[in-house]
């Protein structure tokens, strides 16, 4: 799920949830919103050490069934499943689904045609049950409130409840397959040379993604594949690409950035003091960071975006550089206030004021 809030150095966590309970499945005490009890509901996420080898085997299902639509459907492996076998070749134990794009083009994409594409998806799925023989009750349903996507899920293992207002109460199956989807959109460019160029950009149908503007579309065909569990799996063609802009920085040791809602590498690696003989509580490590501004008209956006430099860690120590006023009218315009005037606008604040020309 693209609501799902990646852990990146320890594994994949939900925003706003509690983290994801091993071992035995603690019930529910009663349904809360007029939800069917079932054996299998629990209050939280399940890992993959629990329900890992059910989920793959329905998204093998749902591939097969992909693959035979006559539509042809560009699909691939997407989020926390893409992230982990990119990573390091096996699912992340704490992530609580199985995850697939669905690439589809501006022009044909409506409500319309995510409604018929799950109708022609569900007869497939069911058909395919009933020539394997099995009688396990597989299900899919349309999601158009805080995303866009299709859930294929299997209603014999319980579910959960989604923590957040945006999810008004919804339910989420513990085998669930997410096919999310993302929309082509053809954008123009600004004019170089006097000639527009035509960019293909890639819109996420999912509420996180509402103020990021497109991903890049090169970064998805021609596709790529990967052997996982005895299968291929359809992968973006720039994997590496394609991770950044979902998740920021993807390697291992990153913290989450509330700002940009994105991951960063940890400013502050972890304390080879913090359990000293002395048991004697340790001072944070210092954070040097820098940033630069024009400043000139000094107002609450300056003020805000200092704090947030501030905030990334405990013990933050901040250099703010000051354009000159040459620097500021070779990309902005005529400056209204001295050099002198727009570093003593934020001398008020726990900064260090350097006045450089950049």
């Amino acid at each position: 799920m693209f609501s799902r809030r990646l852990g990146l150095g320890l594994g994949l966590r939900p925003r706003g949830a509690v983290l994801p309970r091993r071992g035995a499945l603690r019930a529910l005490a009663a349904p809360a919103d007029g939800h069917v009890f079932n054996a299998g509901d629990t209050d939280g996420p399940q890992p993959m050490s629990v329900f890992g080898a059910q989920r793959v085997a329905l998204a093998k299902e749902v591939m097969l069934v992909l693959k035979s639509m006559p539509c042809k459907p560009r699909f691939f492996l997407d989020n926390g499943t893409l992230l982990g076998l990119w990573r390091n070749g096996e699912l992340i134990d704490s992530d609580d689904d199985f995850d697939f794009g669905l690439l589809v083009c501006c022009e044909e994409f409506s409500a319309d045609w995510a409604a018929a594409f799950q109708s022609d998806f569900q007869g497939r799925l069911e058909q395919r049950l009933k020539d394997t023989g099995s009688d396990t009750p597989f299900r899919s349903r349309v999601v158009d409130s805080y995303a866009q996507k299709i859930e294929i899920y299997d209603p014999t293992h319980g579910s959960f409840p989604l923590d957040g207002e945006r999810y008004a109460g919804a339910r989420f199956h513990h085998v669930t397959v997410d096919l999310q989807i993302h929309v082509e959109e053809l954008q123009l460019q600004l004019p170089v040379d006097g000639q527009e160029e035509v960019r293909r950009g890639v819109s996420i149908r999912h509420a996180d993604f509402e103020t990021r503007g497109t991903g890049p579309g090169c970064s998805y065909e021609p596709f790529g594949s990967v052997s996982f569990a005895g299968a291929e799996w359809p992968v973006p063609g720039r994997q590496d690409d394609f991770l950044s802009y979902l998740y920021g920085y993807v390697g291992t040791g990153a913290e989450f950035d509330i700002h940009s809602r994105l991951y960063r590498k940890k400013l502050v690696p972890e304390s080879a003091d913090a359990d000293s003989n002395d048991g004697a509580a340790q001072e944070p490590p210092v954070v040097r960071l820098y940033t630069d501004m024009c400043a000139d008209l000094f107002h609450t956006g300056h003020v805000n975006y200092l704090r947030q430099c501030q905030a990334v860690g405990e013990n933050v120590h901040l250099t703010v550089g000051i354009h000159s006023d040459e620097t500021i009218e070779s990309y902005k315009r005529a400056v209204c206030t001295s050099p002198s005037s727009r570093s003593s606008a934020s001398s008020p604040l726990p900064t260090d004021l350097l006045r450089r020309s950049l």
